[in-house]
């Protein structure tokens, strides 16, 4: 129920429940893959901070042979914050579209009457008087 109160859309409900009791992997990432995951977020970073603490020498060297040497295996939480980008609301985009039109329908009759004069000259150059 907690999950359809609104921390996240209809379609994860099932991937996240099935990942979380039923997968058979760990239901958690290596610290790369949330950093990759959060640098790849259209939202704005805040700010990141990881927690580290101390591992076995023993434990360390299984787990880079388990995973690879270049993980980080110190991290035990990481807190961030993020912010979604403002973006202008389609009614603000509206009001900025029907004010350059007011502009330009302003202009509309000077610059037709312009254009109407230099036909005339035109029109008077080439017809005989």
């Amino acid at each position: 129920m907690y999950l359809r109160s609104g921390p996240c859309c209809e379609e994860l409900i099932e991937p996240i429940i099935h990942w979380v009791y039923l997968g058979d992997g760990i239901n958690r990432c290596h610290f790369e893959e949330y950093m990759r995951a959060f640098h790849a977020t259209p939202l704005e970073i805040q700010y990141i901070r990881s927690f580290n603490g101390g591992v076995e020498p023993q434990i360390l060297v299984e787990l880079r042979s388990k995973y690879g040497p270049d993980r980080n295996f110190t991290c035990t939480s990481i807190s961030a914050a993020f912010r979604k980008l403002p973006r202008p609301s389609i009614g603000s985009s509206l009001f900025a579209c029907s004010i350059r039109l007011r502009r330009w329908l302003d202009e509309l009759p000077s610059v037709l009457v312009k254009a109407l004069r230099r036909l005339k000259r035109r029109i008077r150059g080439i017809l005989p008087r």
